[in-house]
């Protein structure tokens, strides 16, 4: 989203930022010339009466919004406000596998929600294929009123970003791998998976390292598990790291581990620094991103042997860099941007 205000700003859109909480890690990446309307509120539901009396009073002509709860949060203010602007929703999850795995009641009916409201908006974008058939699948939606657009995952020129060059906590080793995944904490992501996979690859290689990029709930778990795998002296979790391109440029093999996906961001971070990566081969994205394995090698996600023997084989014969920058340039901002101008202003469109 923080991309895209980006590229909507240099088009000369106005655009104002709706959050509840401006006060994230990411808030320094708000970009120059964005307004931010920071509701300060817990729960999207309980901000109703503010997106409604923005709508009011601010008559934007388009309204976008990422993730279910946002999207029945922003078609419940369109109906309350009057508003008649262009109302787009955008998944960034594939929805089946999502609610399959939530223990939260009122995610579980996000399926049936989205079937009965998405119909009203004006567009769904879904930053997959496999997502989006999925979404047309489960919500019955009519596939017309859905449309496929990447992530614009690269909004600066990577190489300004890969510097300065991080210390990891143990001596240096040019000769040893050096694995690196980043995510968020949580059972979508898989991390339990790694640290199996990663305890395969110690045993053929003594010397390699694993750093998990980011924080939340499963912080213990997964340290307590590295413990018990007794590999803790390999393993590495720093936290949240808002730059993690450093780290990609210096890894020997970016993986990612999940169970689910909507599209995979990490991994054209990875292949833009030059990185090879290994992925699962989960919904949805990460096969689209790697074509099928043509850039980087896809294992069957919940296989532990299968990850760490793609983690060794592809530290040993890594993806051609200049090939992996190629196909990352494919999510660039001024790549995708248009597609997005194109949505929010078809008559712009047409006249061209």
């Amino acid at each position: 989203m923080l991309s895209l205000a980006e590229g909507m700003l240099q088009a000369g859109w106005q655009v104002d930022l709706l959050v509840l909480d401006g006060t994230g890690p990411l808030a320094e990446q708000i970009p120059p010339g964005c307004r931010l309307l920071d509701f300060s509120l817990p729960h999207v539901y309980q901000a109703l009466p503010n997106v409604v009396s923005y709508l009011r009073s601010s008559q934007p002509e388009v309204l976008f919004t990422a993730q279910t709860h946002y999207n029945l949060a922003a078609m419940l203010s369109r109906v309350l406000s009057g508003w008649k602007g262009r109302l787009i929703l955008s998944e960034h999850i594939n929805l089946s596998k999502q609610t399959a795995h939530s223990k939260n009641m009122m995610e579980q009916l996000y399926p049936t929600l989205a079937r009965w409201f998405y119909p009203f908006a004006d567009k769904v974008v879904v930053v997959s294929q496999d997502a989006a058939d999925d979404l047309v699948r489960r919500c019955r939606l009519p596939a017309s009123r859905v449309t496929v657009i990447h992530n614009p995952v690269l909004t600066r020129p990577v190489e300004t970003l890969m510097k300065p060059e991080p210390e990891p906590p143990w001596p240096h080793s040019p000769s040893a791998p050096l694995f690196l995944a980043a995510g968020r904490l949580t059972p979508q992501k898989n991390f339990p998976l790694l640290l199996q996979a990663f305890t395969k690859v110690l045993e053929q290689e003594p010397a390699a390292h694993l750093v998990i990029l980011g924080e939340g709930e499963d912080r213990l778990a997964l340290s307590a598990l590295a413990v018990n795998l007794g590999i803790h002296g390999s393993v590495w979790l720093p936290g949240f790291v808002p730059n993690p391109y450093p780290w990609m440029a210096r890894c020997s093999v970016f993986v990612l581990s999940s169970s689910w996906e909507g599209f995979g961001n990490v991994l054209v971070e990875a292949m833009a620094c030059g990185t090879p990566v290994v992925a699962t081969d989960c919904p949805s994205g990460p096969a689209e991103i790697l074509e099928k394995g043509r850039l980087g090698r896809l294992v069957p996600p919940e296989d532990a042997a299968a990850l760490a023997a793609a983690m060794l084989a592809e530290w040993r014969s890594p993806h051609q860099p200049h090939v992996l920058k190629q196909r990352a340039a494919d999510f660039t901002l001024d790549a995708i941007l248009p597609k997005y101008l194109a949505l929010f202003d078809p008559q712009a469109e047409q006249e061209q």
